[in-house]
């Protein structure tokens, strides 16, 4: 399709049970893979009671900082930016209202508050611990926020 999404069509019938598609793990980002990463993998491992997510958040944020220069630019070029994200997490007070009344609307607030909280604890934890890894102009709540929502849109189960 011309909106840039993936679209897998069968050239023949599949039968029940028959694998598709496959995937070299080394292809999948986990948190072994963050922890893998020449630029933040050594601060995630002196950190192992990070959260799952928020390990895969960081190296979502550093490689997209890196630019051209990371191997995922093709993938992350292909992503909704920062701001672009459809989610009612980051809808407008005046959006967010047309959903009173609904468990929508607490559930869109409550992942906002929790992003928020979450990069206020990373603030003083791990981000204070490695200044140099996690910048803070890089690393920043908004930075957060699109990373765990490119993550819930995706990937990432419910948490």
């Amino acid at each position: 399709p011309s909106d840039g999404s993936a679209t897998l069509l069968a050239s023949r019938a599949i039968r029940k049970g028959e694998a598709v598609l496959s995937l070299d793990a080394e292809a999948l980002l986990t948190r072994d893979s963050a922890e893998s990463s020449q630029r933040i993998g050594a601060a995630l491992r002196a950190t192992p009671d990070t959260k799952d997510w928020v390990c895969l958040a960081c190296l979502l944020i550093d490689e997209r900082s890196r630019g051209e220069q990371s191997e995922l630019a093709p993938w992350l070029a292909a992503l909704p930016p920062p701001g672009a994200l459809a989610l009612p997490m980051f809808w407008s007070d005046d959006e967010l209202a047309k959903l009173e009344g609904t468990q929508l609307l607490e559930r869109a607030r409550g992942y906002k508050e929790y992003v928020e909280f979450e990069h206020g604890e990373l603030a003083e934890t791990l981000f204070a611990e490695h200044p140099q890894v996690f910048p803070a102009n890089v690393f920043t709540a908004e930075a957060l926020g699109w990373a765990f929502g490119t993550l819930r849109a995706r990937c990432h189960p419910p948490l």
